[in-house]
């Protein structure tokens, strides 16, 4: 039987927020003190290139960076299961890593925020504890948001800590609604000149 899935993807905007409350994450209560907006950037042209993986598999690697260096995104693809650093990647999935370096922080005692959209027709859930992590496919914990139908899901999961400035930092996640229908994911990162965090988007 065929199984249609539809689940997007989206970044909108980073966020330099007071976290006002102190929990570590961001809610619509905390203070916007600056932002950058991902969709309005200029970008330098994407860059595709290939390696051979920790068990000489193929990896695809596409680059998307932004002309001042400030957000980067890099996919990265296989067409079969492969072993890379960060764990086990399948082919149904791309790995996305999201590296922010010298944000343009405007005042002290700030946190940063990158907001994220979720496209689906259908209701999306939220599970602690990810498809791969209990498959053992994964090093680290993580969360993940699916819709799933017939025992086959598409997910957007990610990982609970973030490397920043070199050391493991968790992720605060808080998500909302908005006007559209559409879930907003935000991730909340403490402060840091070098911020790396590597979510996945795919099926299984």
């Amino acid at each position: 039987n065929e199984v249609h899935l539809n689940l997007g993807l989206e970044f909108i905007k980073l966020m330099e927020i007071e976290d006002l409350n102190g929990n570590g994450q961001y809610d619509e209560s905390d203070k916007i003190i600056s932002s950058y907006d991902l969709q309005e950037a200029e970008y330098e042209n994407i860059i595709l290139t290939n390696k051979t993986t920790l068990d000489n598999m193929i990896e695809n690697i596409i680059t998307a960076r932004t002309s001042d260096g400030v957000f980067e995104l890099v996919l990265h693809t296989t067409d079969s299961f492969a072993k890379l650093e960060s764990g086990i990647i399948s082919p149904n999935e791309v790995k996305i890593d999201i590296n922010i370096e010298d944000y343009p922080y405007e005042s002290d005692n700030t946190i940063l925020v990158v907001q994220s959209k979720i496209d689906s027709p259908a209701k999306t859930e939220m599970e602690e504890d990810s498809f791969n992590e209990k498959e053992g496919l994964a090093k680290n914990d993580e969360t993940e948001i699916q819709n799933s139908r017939d025992n086959t899901s598409a997910f957007f999961s990610w990982t609970k800590t973030a490397n920043i400035d070199g050391s493991s930092k968790p992720v605060g996640v808080s998500t909302m609604v908005d006007t559209e229908g559409h879930k907003n994911v935000y991730f909340t990162y403490q402060r840091g000149e070098s911020i790396s965090h590597d979510p996945k988007l795919g099926v299984n």
